[in-house]
Parts: C-alpha cells; structure tokens; sequence
C-alpha cells in the first residue's frame, strides 16, 4: 500500500481582477486654474464616445462664454505635440479617452 500524498501541487496563475502592484503615485506639479476667465481650454476627443466631447465643448461655451474652447478630434487631427499646444497657448485640457 502507497503512502498518501500530503503536499498539493501549486500554480502559478494571473490574477483574474486584473489587479496591478502598488505603484508610487506621482503628484500634480501645475496649479490649479481659479478661474477659467481667458483661458484656453482644450477640450480632446480620443476613442471616446462621438457625441460626448462636442457635447462638452457646447457646454463649455455656454456655461462658460469668457474662455476659448478649443475642440480636437484626436482621430481626425492626431496627436497634440508640446509645440502646437505652445501655439494654440492651452491653460487647461479635457481628455476624453476610451469606451
């Protein structure tokens, strides 16, 4: 007669919550905006939902009619470099990004 096995076999799997390691979470360095009178706002449509990025733009202008909303479609235009953002003098963006 065989012994009993007493150690169980281990795997080694992925985490099925897709949890992530503790990262070191890096502070904002801009200041806040007080006020967005004359500002610049970008207002960037990426992969988001077609109809929420405008909608927000619209908003903007009317909740807001002392800024500059500025709409860009990343689809459309591409990527925003540091130097057209420099160009465009942004002080504050609205990032939509995904589904």
């Amino acid at each position: 007669m065989e012994a009993a096995k007493t150690q169980k076999e281990q795997y080694e799997c992925l985490d099925p919550r897709g949890t992530t390691p503790e990262r070191t979470k890096i502070p904002l360095t801009a200041p806040r905006i007080a006020n967005l009178d004359g500002k610049n706002v970008l207002v960037v449509m990426r992969e988001s939902f077609p109809n929420l990025m405008p909608a927000v733009h619209d908003e903007l202008q009317k909740q807001y009619p002392k800024i500059s909303a500025i709409y860009w479609d990343f689809d459309e235009h591409g990527g925003l470099t540091v130097e057209q953002a420099k160009e465009l003098k942004i002080d504050a963006a609205i990032v939509g990004v995904g589904y």
